[in-house]
């Protein structure tokens, strides 16, 4: 009898490209970066100029 091997699997998840994942990694990259420029412009209204 032959142990079962856990690299041969008959899913389709694990062969393709996970779309999904990186669009809400990407969707997440562009709300935290939104976010980043709000507070920057939130609390440096005038950041260029100190003066």
């Amino acid at each position: 009898m032959t142990e079962p091997n856990h690299y041969e699997d008959d899913s389709d998840d694990e062969d393709g490209p996970k779309f999904g994942r990186l669009l809400l990694v990407l969707v997440g990259v562009v709300l935290l970066c939104g976010a980043l420029t709000w507070l920057m412009a939130t609390v440096f209204p005038d950041f260029p100029n100190f003066s």
